[in-house]
């Protein structure tokens, strides 16, 4: 893209942004704060809900865009902390984000039963290959022990959301208490088992509405809705629009 010719807009971005310059660096333009200098790099990720442009060294690149619904916990800590993500990626590393733009656009042109896997794969090896430089936390044997039976209370909860399960079955599942595994999810998370249960069931709606052909009818009900009228309704207040009008404009992008 010439973006001399074509120069980028300040606008919303409805999800996570990767942003990948093979040719250049680039750097964002906050829509609030327009004076405001960070240093350009070939390799970003901005969060949701923030209003910027970019400018291109040169004027001209050749990029890789990719969007997200939800990205994992570690990259979101990053970017709650700083404001976004970005760092510079060597000759060798940008040969492998391109393998995996490649893979994301040849999805998205088959559009199969695959796609969704190939797109979190990508999810996941942009991440990856974000925090590869990033120092390692050592955890203690607590927030060890809180990781596992943590990561076994999500996995029981994504097998059963289409049930709505209330926390209290949760905690009985894993065999602890509702407080106790409160405790957990603030030592492994940092949030309530409400918001990271809340977090997955959008996860799932926004990926079946980008993916899929699935009604709203059935998104609703696999993800634990009562009725679509509630979905739609919870999904607005999340993401600002109807999912209707979210699906038509991330599929657009």
């Amino acid at each position: 893209r010439d973006f001399l010719r074509s120069p980028d807009l300040s606008d919303y971005r409805f999800n996570w942004e990767f942003w990948i310059a093979f040719r250049s660096k680039v750097r964002p333009v906050f829509h609030d704060e327009p004076h405001r200098r960070v240093q350009a790099a070939n390799f970003w990720v901005m969060p949701p809900n923030l209003r910027y442009h970019w400018l291109v060294d040169g004027g001209k690149t050749e990029r890789a865009v990719l969007h997200f619904a939800f990205v994992p916990e570690p990259i979101q800590q990053l970017v709650r902390w700083r404001g976004y993500f970005s760092r510079t990626l060597s000759p060798d590393e940008l040969s492998e984000a391109r393998v995996i733009a490649d893979a994301v656009a040849a999805a998205m042109r088959r559009r199969d039963m695959l796609s969704p896997l190939v797109f979190q794969r990508a999810m996941l090896d942009l991440t990856l290959l974000a925090l590869r430089h990033e120092p390692s936390k050592i955890w203690s044997t607590l927030e060890t022990q809180a990781a596992d039976r943590v990561e076994q209370v999500v996995t029981w909860y994504k097998e059963h959301m289409h049930e709505a399960p209330k926390l209290a079955r949760a905690a009985a599942e894993a065999h602890i208490s509702v407080s106790h595994l409160r405790r957990l999810f603030q030592i492994y998370f940092r949030k309530s088992p409400k918001l990271v249960f809340d977090n997955l069931r959008f996860e799932v709606a926004s990926t079946l509405l980008a993916t899929s052909t699935a009604t709203l009818d059935d998104i609703a009900g696999r993800t634990g809705f009562r009725s679509v009228t509630d979905f739609c309704r919870v999904f607005k207040k999340r993401f600002g629009h109807p999912p209707n009008e979210w699906r038509r404009t991330t599929t657009r992008a």
